[in-house]
């Protein structure tokens, strides 16, 4: 044997010696629950070590295979998934995790009212029922509006409206949840699924995952259920469009708009929404109630990690991996009124709570208006690039409210 073909032979024995002595170290760590990469992991799958424990019972009987590429060889949506969604060790464990527990629902409250189903057959996406401008508004959807205005049982068949409720009805109507998949590849094609379908669709989320508290219960908590009028502010909101809202007693109004916002802070990548109540008593209340317990009662695999929960801010951080940051990385505030309360940092979408009690409102709006629109260069038509809900206690605003 030539000293060339020697040296091969001795540095494959050696890379073989090195190799092995790499798995018996991290064979020994993993058996006395030691964490370790899970590049490192991986390799025990690759040569045998260790069963992968996301395999499902079939795919263990049929084929070895690894469900847990190691990250050079993943997409940049499968990096980011894994840095954001919990994974089990278990099956087991997974189950045993009772946070993506999935509550059922139905629209038995709109149940053959055709005011709010789509029969035009097709499937439905986001653009179907997304409108073409926000300012510039068709005449259909002014006369949806008006007819609003005069009350809900006089609201006119609106298009757009309809298709929105009925890509969320469809939805539900599938009945899945993560626990009805096993292997993590199917577990991660449903979360990336969910994941698009409730930042598209707030209503969506709402009457899937949002729970509300309610002390008077034994629970402490009830699922929240969407009603007509809670249909149209999530249309409306998810559309883009500005508002003002007069409303009744008791509708659910903060609820609903604060369970929005924790869906669009989930969803929404760089995003900051600013809720703006009458006072320090009510900030407190919205953010500990609608906001912050609110997202800590969501499922566990769709949690993103917690950067801040102080100073009546949730802001959602973004996991390292490889010196870089992925995740939501958005944040909710709830504030005081102020003059500058819209204005301050810039958010792209701000709710104004109980909009009657506050009386600097108009100048708070003076100061938000200027920054709201902008001209686009190409159209030299205006577009709106700020949002604001506003709603308010139509009586108590009757009743010399202070705004």
């Amino acid at each position: 044997m030539s000293d060339e073909n020697e040296k091969k032979v001795r540095g494959k024995d050696l890379l073989e010696t090195k190799l092995q002595k790499r798995l018996d170290f991290y064979l020994k760590l993993y058996d006395s629950g030691v964490p370790i990469e899970e590049k490192y992991k991986n390799e025990l799958i690759e040569y045998g070590f260790i069963e992968d424990p996301y395999a499902s019972i079939q795919d263990k009987k049929e084929k070895d295979i690894n469900l847990h590429a190691v990250s050079e060889v993943k997409t940049e949506k499968e990096q980011e998934f894994d840095s954001i969604v919990n994974v089990y060790e278990s099956e087991e464990k997974f189950k045993e995790d009772k946070t993506v527990t999935v509550r059922k629902k139905t629209f038995t409250d709109v149940e053959g009212d055709e005011r709010y189903i789509y029969k035009g057959g097709a499937q439905i996406k986001t653009s179907d029922w997304k409108p073409k401008s926000i300012i510039y508004h068709e005449p259909e959807f002014v006369k949806w509006i008006d007819s609003i205005n005069k009350g809900f049982q006089k609201m006119v068949h609106y298009d757009k409206f309809q298709m929105y409720c009925q890509q969320s009805d469809d939805w539900l109507a599938e009945n899945k949840s993560i626990e009805d998949f096993v292997s993590y590849e199917e577990r991660e094609e449903y979360a990336f699924e969910e994941f698009n379908r409730c930042k598209d669709n707030s209503l969506y989320f709402l009457d899937k995952y949002l729970l509300v508290m309610d002390t008077d219960l034994d629970d402490g908590y009830m699922d929240y259920k969407s009603k007509p009028v809670h249909k149209v502010i999530a249309f409306m909101v998810d559309s883009g469009y500005s508002m003002e809202i007069g409303k009744g007693r008791q509708i659910a109004a903060s609820t609903t708009l604060g369970g929005i916002g924790v869906c669009k802070l989930m969803f929404k990548k760089n995003f900051f929404i600013k809720m703006i109540a009458q006072d320090k008593e009510k900030v407190q209340e919205i953010f500990d109630e609608k906001i912050k317990w609110a997202y800590s009662e969501t499922p566990d695999w769709m949690y993103h990690e917690v950067k801040n929960d102080r100073d009546n801010i949730l802001a959602l951080g973004k996991k390292e991996k490889k010196g870089k940051r992925v995740g939501a990385n958005s944040r909710i505030q709830v504030v005081a009124p102020s003059v500058a309360a819209i204005n301050g940092g810039a958010p792209p979408l701000v709710f104004v709570d109980e909009a009657g009690y506050i009386g600097i409102l108009g100048k708070m709006l003076e100061q938000a208006r200027p920054v709201m629109f902008k001209q686009n260069p190409k159209t030299g038509l205006m577009e709106q690039k700020r949002q604001i809900v506003i709603w308010g206690t139509g009586g108590e605003m009757d009743k010399k409210g202070k705004a």
